[in-house]
């Protein structure tokens, strides 16, 4: 039994040791990539970009997380920004990403992309 103020609330036992989530189905962990652009010399221009991906962004083109970079990049360094159209995306196997290809077939949670 909880007590506030003047009320008396009464709870069953049992509720307090159920999980809140029990009859839910379960949510897919979050998918997490790392985007890197290590290209040319200027090491200042070396880029890693961490991001914990929406999950309409799983189910949407791998477009999404190019220009999310591609913005990234070029707020930090608009003396050498990028453009959109020039940049590819490389999974960990070297192989370039289609603009339309959807992230959740191409990309798994973890992985590292390289912007080229």
């Amino acid at each position: 039994e909880q007590v506030r103020g003047n009320q008396s609330i009464d709870r069953p036992a049992s509720s307090a040791t159920k999980p809140r989530h029990e009859g839910r189905a379960a949510m897919p962990p979050a998918m997490k990539v790392t985007l890197k652009y290590e290209e040319g010399a200027d090491a200042a221009l070396h880029t890693t970009l961490k991001l914990t991906l929406p999950r309409k962004w799983k189910e949407g083109p791998t477009l999404k997380l190019k220009e999310t970079f591609v913005e990234n990049f070029n707020s930090k360094h608009p003396e050498a920004a990028l453009e959109l159209a020039k940049v590819h995306l490389l999974n960990a196997a070297g192989h370039a990403l289609a603009d339309s290809e959807i992230v959740c077939q191409v990309l798994e949670h973890g992985d590292h992309v390289r912007i080229k």
